[in-house]
């Protein structure tokens, strides 16, 4: 009967130490994330980024006339 407790409190104290390695990886993830995403790319550098050619079209059809 002893040797079960032992090894129930061995495998609780397993657990908890996989959940402790496994928190400090998930908040290690989360800002990496919200560091990425707080980069402050507004819309239109996104546009540019995400789609070159029409960004680049928009703004060469955008000059029309002038003084």
């Amino acid at each position: 009967m002893d040797n079960l407790y032992l090894v129930l409190a061995l495998l609780l104290v397993g657990l908890v130490i996989v959940s402790g390695v496994q928190a400090i990886q998930l908040a290690d993830l989360k800002s990496k994330i919200t560091g990425a995403a707080s980069g402050g790319e507004t819309y239109d550098e996104m546009m540019a980024r995400m789609h070159p050619d029409q960004v680049q079209k928009q703004t060469q059809s955008a000059m029309v006339g002038g003084c």
